[in-house]
């Protein structure tokens, strides 16, 4: 990650917004990210989202800002090619991936039908 201008490694539980990090092929993306700057870069979201093929991902310019593309990078995904800088939009339990852990939370308690089908089982 770039910090004050300097490249450091931190631990991803460090990261606060307004942070820009390094992403390479191979590594979990850390938080949610705006991209920079992108090279062939593309990401797999299955475990997020359940997309089973990667989406390409590249920072807007005033070239390709017509074609639409897609500047977002979310925690938690695997960047599977390419390389790039993003800046660090949302951390923690602020991500998308930390949403749906909070929604998972909540589901994991029994719904009153359950609980009524448990006494019966009973």
């Amino acid at each position: 990650m770039y910090r004050n201008g300097h490249q450091i490694t931190v631990d991803s539980q460090e990261l606060v917004v307004g942070d820009i990090v390094k992403i390479e092929s191979g590594k979990t993306i850390p938080a949610d990210c705006i991209l920079l700057q992108s090279t062939d870069l593309s990401c797999s979201e299955a475990g997020l989202t359940g997309e089973p093929e990667p989406l390409h991902k590249s920072h807007v310019t005033a070239d390709n800002f017509s074609s639409n593309p897609v500047p977002f990078v979310l925690a938690s995904t695997l960047a599977e090619t390419g390389e790039g800088r993003a800046l660090v939009a949302a951390v923690g339990r602020n991500t998308r991936a930390g949403r749906a852990e909070r929604i998972m939370d909540i589901e994991s308690e029994l719904t009153p039908l359950q609980k009524k089908l448990e006494s019966i089982a009973n």
